[in-house]
């Protein structure tokens, strides 16, 4: 660009398979360079520097994008821009094109074994490498083969009926390829069969392809990233390309989920780091070891299989089935009570049962739909269960009724075998997975009144019940008509200063 030249070095760390094999170094800018350049006495000239101005320490290399300096007519433009107004100065004066490189190599799709499809080819001695014509599409899989043959042999090719076949071309014999395709080749649009399942003349129809798709969300491994679904999104461009689909991406989202480590490392049966499931369903039950792993870690996240940590959660399962115990038979026959109707008979521990139905609903549907917060969905079950225990024995029977049916409703995806029977226990059919989702009443999702922590001279003296949004007057007045805290204070005020946080706390300086 400027004329300069540039002196070229021999480096071992320069792949001679990644692009052409030479590269441009940036010392400033990229870390091996960078400690190419100080071992061999290169001088390191920034070109780039952070977009918020923040200073490059002394040893360190800014490898981020950022904005240009040192760098002529492109000093001060991002890098973004410069790259393209730097491509473009290339091909105006015929320096250059812009291309893309690729890093991807072929994909070997043939396999030695028994499970995937067939590869439609036949070897014949006169006509050569034949594909099998469309009209005898798919190649079935034989039966009679040996599933385990060694040496490297393909199940398939120990059924000599299945083997030798005819030439499409010329009718003499001929003989099958025996490899199967990696079973990628199928999984990778099974998306697209799901829509239309029972097609028998085509793969799936084109008109519910254009109403169905993409899909919504993928989930999966992060090593998915680069296998499963970089195949599925080429077999769907290339389905677009052709004509089939009209979306070129066939997901809309994705989230990859984490592993399970048991010793630190991945589960592996390889390894002998596993916990059979069929100890865990046979001691614990299928609703005990999903919740658990639902409730361990974000599902982002890998986490450590804990044993400790299932019997706790078998522990909290037990104490909502005591809990229902407790209550289902005097309330089956009840009427239960309207979830955000408040009525004058009403105590106020039904108003605070109800409160806190409202919030669970309004929590659980709240993690499981915007964030997949599985955690703490189920930390909100926990706080719902330890609070409505506390005062469940002063709970009118109609407001016992619809926490008890709510709260059955919003465990079935995590517990379903265990909230089947809290449902029927409540004498209600049909099942609970039958049921709509519950929905919440904005008006009771906040408190009437709140505990406000009182301080004198920053110390804790105890607490006061006041209206939720109260005014500092009114907490002052609440404080001082108390009782509790006359010895500090006098009705009349007796303090120096006053500090209030809304609905947390209030601190006198006396």
């Amino acid at each position: 660009f400027n004329g300069e030249k540039i002196p070229i070095y021999a480096g071992d760390y320069v792949l001679t398979e990644y692009g052409t094999g030479a590269i441009m170094a940036v010392p400033a800018h990229d870390e091996r360079d960078y400690a190419f350049a100080v071992k061999y006495n290169i001088p390191i000239r920034p070109v780039v520097v952070p977009k918020d101005g923040e200073e490059v320490k002394s040893g360190e290399v800014f490898t981020a994008y950022g904005v240009l300096v040192n760098s002529g007519p492109y000093t001060g433009k991002s890098s973004e821009e410069a790259q393209k107004l730097m491509a473009e100065y290339l091909e105006e004066h015929n320096l250059g094109q812009k291309s893309v490189t690729y890093r991807l190599r072929d994909w070997l799709v043939s396999r030695q074994r028994y499970w995937g499809a067939p590869i439609p080819v036949v070897y014949c001695e006169h006509c050569g490498t034949v594909p099998v014509p469309e009209d005898e599409l798919p190649v079935i899989l034989p039966r009679e083969v040996d599933y385990l043959p060694g040496d490297l042999v393909s199940p398939l090719a120990t059924d000599e009926a299945f083997v030798r076949t005819t030439c499409p071309k010329c009718g003499g014999p001929a003989r099958r390829e025996t490899d199967t395709m990696d079973t990628f080749v199928d999984s990778s649009w099974y998306y697209l069969r799901y829509i239309d399942p029972h097609n028998e003349q085509a793969p799936f129809g084109k008109e519910l392809a254009e109403f169905w798709m993409p899909v919504d969300i993928y989930i999966g491994g992060v090593e998915h990233a680069v296998l499963h679904l970089l195949y599925s999104r080429f077999i769907t461009k290339a389905l677009k390309d052709m004509g089939y689909v009209a979306v070129s991406e066939p997901f809309s989202k994705l989230f990859t989920q984490g592993m399970v480590t048991l010793g630190g490392s991945a589960m592996s049966k390889s390894k002998g780091n596993i916990v059979d499931p069929d100890d865990i369903l046979r001691d614990y039950g299928a609703d005990a070891a999903r919740m658990y792993t639902l409730f361990v870690a974000p599902p982002e996240k890998d986490f450590e299989w804990s044993q400790q940590g299932l019997e706790g959660i078998v522990r909290f399962i037990r104490r909502i089935w005591n809990f229902y115990w407790k209550h289902a038979e005097e309330v089956k026959e009840v009427v239960a009570a309207s979830m955000g109707k408040l009525s004058e008979e009403m105590s106020e521990y039904d108003e605070k049962a109800l409160r806190a139905v409202n919030r669970l609903i309004y929590r659980v549907t709240e993690d499981i739909e915007d964030n997949y917060r599985f955690n703490t969905a189920i930390a909100g079950m926990m706080e719902f269960l330890n609070e409505v225990t506390d005062y469940d024995e002063k709970v009118g029977s109609g407001v016992v009724k619809t926490l008890l049916e709510t709260f059955a409703k919003v465990l079935a995806p995590f517990v379903p075998f265990l909230a089947e029977e809290l449902w029927a226990m409540l004498g209600n059919a049909p099942s609970v997975h039958e049921q709509s989702w519950p929905q919440w009443d904005e008006s009771m999702l906040q408190e009437n009144t709140v505990e406000v922590a009182v301080q004198i001279n920053g110390k804790f003296r105890g607490t006061v019940v006041v209206r939720n949004g109260a005014s500092e007057e009114e907490v002052r007045e609440a404080v001082m008509s108390s009782g509790n805290f006359s010895k500090y204070l006098s009705k009349e005020g007796g303090y120096k200063k006053c500090f209030y946080v809304p609905n947390k706390i209030i601190n006198f300086i006396i």
